[in-house]
This record gives structure tokens, C-alpha cells and sequence, in this order.
């Protein structure tokens, strides 16, 4: 018997007190580390609860589809992946033939790469593997499904790939038609209430920029060009239940972006003057997910004040996929997946003329006013109560981004354009391990390699007249930045893997793919 547990009170049997530590959820386990120095090791010593504990710090849950769980192997491989991703130290690296970004639809998420390649009128799937090459296959769908095609979403986890199309009618009218099929069978979803779901919509959607969104039953379209316009619909119930436009009746006029928080609420980040708010702000909505309903407002967040003629003019939302969690089809499954409440969400943010920023916000943040609405209507929150300590800003550019974004991480072009260095910032892996377990050590730099924890605070001076003040932000992340092929400039990111290419004219559409 360790020597720890003479110490626990003899009443108990410290079998007992394993029996009810197992009972707990990792942030209870965590609090009870805090209690003394015996609970503390009891935890520390035990596999199971580590595990626990450090699948909560990585931002990580178990793969339910995943059988004969092995707590001390799975605690390995965490801790050998977490390494890796600190060091940028990769277990393989395989180069797969792509068209540029630029010309199609695409998405990776749960190591599926799907791509729609109107060069030669196909629809390319890559599934990635740990310790198999990837297995690439290549479909012809109709000519007319060629034509019409305008974007794609998936969702490894639930098995299902979202097929948009937009067919116009005339210059003004076009309807929308949405085929939810399965990624492995490319059969009709089983789950969907319409193998094809169809839409009218007042606008021309010819040459118009969009994106599109999937939550567990929710797939989303949200229409940049103003007049902007956001659709909601229900793919299981095959129905639309939110149709949003410009509205000054709840003053959603100027939104640039929205993005889904969870599978019943979405974060819009609005440029137009609000009640007090006339620097920009982020609302958080909720919405019925089951019968047509307006969104509810619950909250505003306030943007930092800006100088006169300076005001926010555009930003874009960007974060990791949401997972349903209900396993994947990824073969073999990994023995966790990125918990959805890990996710941050970067805005990039434009203000005038030609000031690009980076702002960096945990889900939390959010997702706290959603899970506590009140009931006398939508919070007002300024920027000096939340801005500070819960966000990190950092000075941007104007250069493009992708899927750059997953879970807690991401990924960024460094210095000088083509300079092929990526810049990895995980704002997970600082996350209070208890004193039980030490937060990891940062791993030393080398030639090759800068690794570093920032912990201090980030400054916007107001020297730069764009801010009425010097904005200070304190998010604490670990920032990793070294160099990959020469040129790589678009970077992607999923759980296990970054892929890297080149956006220079004339590139062969060339992805490299680094697993960790």
C-alpha cells in the first residue's frame, strides 16, 4: 500500500476513497486536489484519474465510439501528442495533390479533406490516417451539379457531408437546395428528414460570398453581401427555423460574420452604432432549433472605442468545426476527441483605413450569458469587463485565412510572406492542472524551434490612433513557431494534423500534410 494512504482517515478504507474519486467528473477531481496533499497524491498516483484530468486540460473527451479503453496507454499517447504539438515535432509527413484553395469549396475536419474541383468537374475525399497513407477517391457528380455546386460541410463524427447548391430562378430569386448524404457510403443520410432539402430565396446568389456551418441537427448559410442574410435549418426536421436579415427593430443592421456557438445559439459580430455601443460589437443570440422562431438576443459585447474615422468596418469570424461526438468515421478512431467547449474564436478585424487586428476569445466567454440568459432582457457587457483578462489582441494583416483554427490552437503564416514559417498559438495550454499536476514545462527553444509561454499582458498602443486608449489583453497562450517547406503561406488544422501550402500564382495545388 502506498505509503500516502496510512495517512487518509482510518475510518475509511482508502479503497473506498478510489471508489468515489472515480465517481467524478475531472474539474471535481481537480478541486479535489485543493483539498490536501493526501488527495492530492492519492489522484496524482492513480492513471485513471490523471487521465481524467488531463484529458480536461488538453481540452479533450473520450471517443465514445472507442472500445477496451487503456487508461495508461491513452495517457501516453495525450501527453506524447500534446509534446509534439508544443515542439512541432511530427511523426510523418506525406505530400497530397490538390487543387488551390482558391478555386473550389472545401473543409477538413476529423481527418476527412473533401474538395470540390470545377477543373475537372469532380468532387476529391482524402482520408488521413496515422499510420497508413491517405486514401484519396474521386467522384464525377452530374454537369448540373457541377454548375450549381457553391460549398460543402462536414461532420466526421455524425457521418455526414452537406452538399449546397444555389440554382437562380432570375436575377433576383434563386433557390437553395441541400443534399446531406454520408461521407462513407455517399448514400442518403439516414438521419435526414429529405434527402434533398430545397429553399427559396429572395436574392441573387451568382458571385456572392458565403459560408456554411454544421451542429449536431443544424447546418447554417450566412450570406456576406449587404444586404447580409443568415438561414438556420433543422436537416434531420427538413425545415428552416431562422431567417435572419438587417433589422433596426433589434439593431442588427451591419453584420459581417456569424458564427454557430453551439447547436441553439451563434455569436454575429456587427459594425453598425447600438444602443451606447458604437465601435463595433459581438452579440449572442439563441434560437429555437425546433419550429421557426426569431433569434432572442442575450448579450452584446462592446469592442474597444476607436478614434473618429477609425470605426471597425469589417471582421470575419473563425473557429474550429463543432463535433457531435457521436464517434467517428475515421478508422481507427483516436481515443479522444476536442471537446467543443475547448474551441477559441479568432476575429479578424479591420478597422479604417486598412488597421487589421486579431482577436482571440475562449467559447466560455460566450457561451457563460447563454447558459445563464436573463430574464430582463439582453446584458450589455463593455469591453473593460470583459476585453482585459479574457481575450488576447494582437496586431494583424490583411492576408487571407482558412481553416486555420481548431479546438484551442492556431495557425498563422510568421514574418515575411513566403518565408514558409508557421506560428502555432495554443491558448489551451495554459489551462490550471491543480497542484496535483504541474503544468507541463515549456519545452526549450533551438535553432530550428522558438517555443514560448506569454503570460504578460499584449499592448495596442494608442499611439497608433486607432483606439481611444492603449488596449491591454492578458489571455495567457504558448506560441510555437517553426519553419516548414519553403513558401507555405495557408496553413490548416485539424486534431492530429497541419497542412501546409502555397498560395503563389501558378502552384500545383500541392498539400503536405504533417501528422502528430
Amino acid at each position: 500500500m502506498p505509503a500516502h494512504m496510512d495517512l487518509l482517515s482510518p475510518d475509511i478504507p482508502p479503497e473506498l476513497f478510489l471508489q468515489i474519486f472515480r465517481f467524478l467528473d475531472a474539474k471535481s477531481l481537480v478541486r479535489c486536489c485543493s483539498v490536501c496533499h493526501v488527495w492530492d497524491d492519492l489522484i496524482r498516483d492513480t492513471i485513471e484519474l490523471r487521465y481524467s484530468i488531463e484529458l480536461l486540460a488538453e481540452g479533450m473527451v473520450r471517443e465514445p465510439s472507442v472500445t477496451g479503453c487503456d487508461p495508461n496507454r491513452d495517457l501516453q499517447t495525450l501527453l506524447t501528442r500534446r509534446r509534439a504539438w508544443q515542439t512541432l515535432e511530427w511523426t510523418s509527413k506525406v505530400t497530397v495533390d490538390v487543387e488551390p484553395l482558391t478555386r473550389g469549396a472545401w473543409e477538413l475536419a476529423g481527418g476527412i479533406f473533401i474538395q470540390h474541383q470545377p477543373r475537372n468537374s469532380s468532387i476529391l475525399s482524402v482520408a488521413f490516417s496515422r499510420d497508413q497513407d491517405p486514401r484519396t477517391e474521386l467522384t464525377q457528380p452530374s454537369p448540373q451539379a457541377i454548375r450549381d455546386f457553391r460549398d460543402l460541410a462536414l461532420d466526421p463524427t455524425q457521418d455526414l457531408l452537406v452538399r449546397f447548391y444555389a440554382v437562380s430562378g432570375d436575377s433576383e430569386h434563386a433557390h437553395l437546395h441541400f443534399v446531406c448524404r454520408t461521407i462513407s457510403t455517399d448514400q442518403p443520410h439516414p438521419l435526414a428528414a429529405h434527402a434533398t432539402l430545397c429553399l427559396s430565396l429572395d436574392r441573387d446568389v451568382r458571385d456572392t460570398y458565403f459560408s456554411m456551418q454544421i451542429a449536431e441537427d443544424i447546418v447554417c448559410v450566412f450570406y456576406y453581401k449587404p444586404p447580409f442574410s443568415f438561414h438556420i435549418i433543422n436537416w434531420k426536421k427538413g425545415i428552416r427555423v431562422v431567417h435572419l436579415m438587417p433589422d433596426r427593430s433589434v439593431g442588427v443592421l451591419g453584420v459581417t460574420d456569424i458564427h454557430l456557438l453551439t447547436p441553439r445559439s451563434f455569436i454575429g459580430i456587427d459594425t453598425s452604432p447600438y444602443a451606447t455601443v458604437d465601435s463595433g460589437r459581438i452579440d449572442v443570440f439563441t434560437f429555437d432549433g425546433e419550429h421557426p422562431n426569431p433569434p432572442t438576443l442575450i448579450a452584446t459585447f462592446e469592442l474597444p472605442k476607436t478614434f473618429p474615422g477609425k470605426n471597425l468596418v469589417n471582421a470575419k469570424i473563425f473557429a474550429g468545426a463543432y463535433c457531435a461526438n457521436m464517434g467517428s468515421v475515421v478508422t481507427p478512431p483516436p481515443p479522444f476527441l476536442k471537446s467543443n467547449e475547448s474551441r477559441i474564436f479568432m476575429l479578424h478585424l479591420r478597422h479604417a483605413v486598412n488597421h487589421w487586428f486579431w482577436l482571440f476569445v475562449p467559447f466560455h466567454v460566450f457561451h457563460k450569458y447563454v447558459a445563464n440568459a436573463a430574464d430582463d432582457g439582453p446584458r450589455l457587457v463593455l469591453w473593460d469587463e470583459w476585453g482585459s483578462t479574457h481575450s488576447r489582441m494582437l496586431a494583424g494583416s490583411a492576408r487571407n485565412m482558412y481553416r486555420a483554427v481548431h479546438g484551442s490552437r492556431v495557425a498563422l503564416p510568421f514574418g515575411e510572406r513566403q518565408s514558409g514559417l508557421v506560428q502555432i498559438l495554443d491558448f489551451g495550454a495554459t489551462i490550471q492542472r491543480s497542484a496535483a499536476l504541474a503544468n507541463p514545462d515549456v519545452p526549450s527553444s533551438s535553432a530550428d524551434i522558438q517555443v514560448k509561454l506569454h503570460t504578460g499582458p499584449s499592448n495596442i498602443p494608442s499611439a497608433d490612433y486607432v483606439f481611444l486608449s492603449t488596449i491591454t489583453t492578458t489571455l495567457p497562450y504558448l506560441s510555437t513557431v517553426r519553419k516548414l517547406g519553403p513558401g507555405n503561406d495557408i496553413f490548416l488544422l485539424d486534431q492530429d494534423r497541419l497542412c501546409a501550402m502555397n498560395s503563389a500564382a501558378g502552384n500545383t495545388g500541392q498539400m503536405t500534410v504533417y501528422t502528430f
